[in-house]
């Protein structure tokens, strides 16, 4: 019968180790890598003896190599993520690692998934600094008995980036003459930085700005107010180049424009006289002032400019052209706004004076108030006429008896006298020295007066014809402190023929010139009166006569302060009595008026006595009447006891009743 064959192997040159059914003699193995090899099999037999063959078996272990299939990229810009989805597979369907080979420089991560095919992403990502460099993506994948690799070396460009302006846009204000600068500044992040450019894009304003190449600083000086803007614009040097654009907005002001701030003293003017208006201009922010004539003057003067804010404008009408008004306009400009001023000026007619043109009407001889008796003294004259008298040409003499000094104003000066207004001259025109009096013209000699004698004379300087002259003594109503006063009532005559009489003039005595209370005296205004302080109708309070008889006699008192109070007949009084239709107010026309004289005193008062001797019967008013400066004005009296304490009423009049 046929034996038993059991199997075994012999020898063995592979790696593995193969196994075999000893009762089928079926080889069994598994290739754990590529290799050819062979394995000794021995048949035996369980015959006696047994006997045994050998055979050899020659195995081939084989392997397909995995295969990498995608293709990295080769070139990324710098900032960006570089990912790359790497496949591998292997035919035999082997097991696959991905790995980072060892000449991997970009430094990526690689995550990987799947058996027979496989598939990974590898990633890095860039920075500003990775610009203009490259590196190498080294991916292997491996059955572990074959590797695949794939080596590609990965360009990182440079990116350019924009430069960016960090602090446009902005405003600067500044003054309109100032210059003004403002630093710009930018950004760029590029690694390196690139050189950054500045320049101006456009700009809105009337001037010229100008900025830094390098720097960026914009600089400019407004030359006028107004609001504007420059467009600055910064680029790199980059490839390809960038840039960035922002706006400057600028405001040039002029917040206090020039102000006039004066006033003309006066708007009238005088033929052939120099008119000066002195002007002030103020301009809030310091700007350097110009004065001009304005456009709108038709005056035709000129401009004197202190080039501070002050000047003056200055003209001298021409003779002809009065009796007419011209527009003064003045300009004021700080070189960007400009305030005018116009006004209306009234040129006067005028004339050189004729005699009685001018008159002397007040004369202050002893102040109480001058430091010294030659710095307080000053005259006074008065325009008669209804034209305006030109003082230029016009010559002062003054003689004090010992001494003589003359002033003759200039044809340059612009003294002019209204008509019916005043002009003072004096020794010294200091007001803290002279009194507190205001002088229009001043003597460079002064001899000083007196009330013993003195004289005062105006005179044309052209042919020295005499236009009035005042003398006077110690016999004139003079007192310490006060001015000599020409009676307001010689207006109503010719004043420079009346005012060389004592009798048309009284002292000062209500108006106090400089509010001190010292000296009294009204330089260069309307005098006071020269009516008597206090007076009246004594006695008797009526009385009855026949047509054409005298009265009784009839008495009446008067008062004056340092006059009527010494004993016996007071100086300078002149006294009426006269008689009118009854209820009626006592006046130099309607009225009939007798001489009165002294009878005696009576107290502080002077009594005078007269009568009345009427021409017609019926029955009357009658009073008395008082005058101190000659019978220029008279203060009419009614009865006592207030007599004129009360005013003038005609109930209290004396009543006469005349019978046929």
């Amino acid at each position: 019968p046929a034996q038993t064959i059991s199997w075994s192997t012999e020898s063995n040159t592979c790696s593995f180790t193969p196994t075999i059914g000893s009762s089928t003699g079926e080889v069994s193995y598994t290739c754990t890598q590529v290799e050819d090899c062979t394995i000794d099999v021995v048949a035996t037999d369980d015959g006696s003896p047994t006997l045994s063959d050998t055979a050899t078996l020659n195995i081939s272990c084989t392997n397909s190599a995995p295969v990498i299939g995608t293709t990295a990229l080769i070139s990324i810009n710098e900032g960006d993520t570089y990912t790359y989805n790497v496949i591998c597979t292997d035919a035999d369907t082997d097991a696959l690692t991905l790995s980072l080979g060892a000449s991997d420089t970009c430094g990526g991560i690689l995550n990987e998934s799947g058996n027979g095919t496989v598939s990974g992403t590898y990633s890095f990502t860039t920075d500003e600094s990775s610009g203009d460099t490259s590196c190498v993506v080294d991916i292997q994948c491996s059955d572990t008995q074959d590797t695949d690799e794939q080596n590609v070396t990965v360009q990182i460009y440079e990116v350019n980036h924009a430069p960016v302006i960090d602090n446009l846009s902005a405003t600067e204000t500044l003054h309109w003459n100032e210059s003004g600068s403002y630093a710009v500044t930018a950004s760029d992040s590029d690694d390196p930085a690139d050189t950054l450019s500045w320049s101006i894009e456009a700009t809105t304003c009337s001037f010229v700005p100008s900025v830094n190449s390098s720097t960026g600083l914009v600089s400019w000086t407004c030359t006028q107010a107004e609001s504007c803007s420059v467009d600055i614009l910064v680029t790199d040097d980059g490839s390809p180049t960038l840039t960035d654009s922002g706006t400057l907005n600028i405001e040039c002001t002029n917040t206090n424009t020039p102000a006039i701030t004066s006033v003309p003293a006066s708007t009238e003017a005088y033929e052939e006289v120099l008119y000066v208006y002195d002007v002030i201009c103020n301009d809030g922010d310091g700007d350097a002032l110009a004065l001009t004539v304005g456009g709108s003057d038709t005056c035709g003067g000129t401009a004197i400019d202190n080039l501070d804010g002050t000047g003056s404008y200055e003209y001298i009408p021409a003779d002809g052209t009065g009796d007419a008004t011209c527009v003064m306009d003045i300009a004021c400009s700080d070189g960007d706004a400009q305030s005018t001023q116009s006004t209306d000026i009234f040129v006067n007619i005028t004339d050189a004076p004729a005699v009685d043109d001018l008159a002397v009407t007040e004369i202050m001889i002893s102040s109480d108030d001058a430091t010294s008796v030659g710095d307080g003294q000053w005259f006074e004259i008065y325009n008669t006429t209804s034209i305006h008298i030109k003082i230029s040409g016009v010559g002062f003499l003054i003689d004090n008896g010992t001494e003589v000094d003359v002033h003759e104003v200039d044809e340059s000066e612009s003294a002019v006298v209204g008509p019916g207004e005043y002009l003072v001259i004096g020794a010294n025109n200091n007001p803290l020295l002279n009194g507190g009096v205001v002088m229009e013209h001043v003597f460079d000699t002064w001899p000083v007066l007196t009330d013993a004698t003195g004289y005062i004379e105006i005179y044309r300087t052209a042919d020295s014809t005499v236009i009035d002259a005042v003398e006077w003594d110690d016999t004139w109503n003079h007192a310490y402190g006060a001015s000599l006063n020409l009676s307001p009532g010689a207006l109503d005559t010719v004043p420079a023929v009346v005012n060389n009489s004592g009798t048309s003039w009284c002292h000062s005595r209500f108006t106090n010139i400089d509010g001190s209370g010292v000296d009294l005296g009204t330089p260069g205004t309307a005098n006071d009166d020269c009516l008597v302080t206090w007076c009246n109708l004594q006695s008797p309070a009526t009385t009855t006569t026949t047509d054409g008889s005298a009265t009784e006699t009839i008495y009446g008192r008067v008062y004056e302060e340092g006059i009527t109070n010494p004993a016996d007949q007071g100086p300078f009084i002149s006294s009426r009595l006269g008689y009118g239709a009854d209820a009626s107010y006592p006046d130099e026309v309607s009225w009939t008026w007798f001489p009165a004289t002294y009878n005696t005193d009576y107290g502080n008062d002077d009594e005078y006595m007269s009568t009345i001797v009427p021409d017609a019967t019926g029955i009357y008013d009658y009073a008395y009447s008082f005058s101190m400066d000659g019978g220029l004005s008279w203060l009419y009296c009614d009865f006592e006891p207030e007599g004129t304490s009360d005013g003038y009423d005609p109930a209290d009049a004396g009543e006469l009743t005349v019978n046929p």
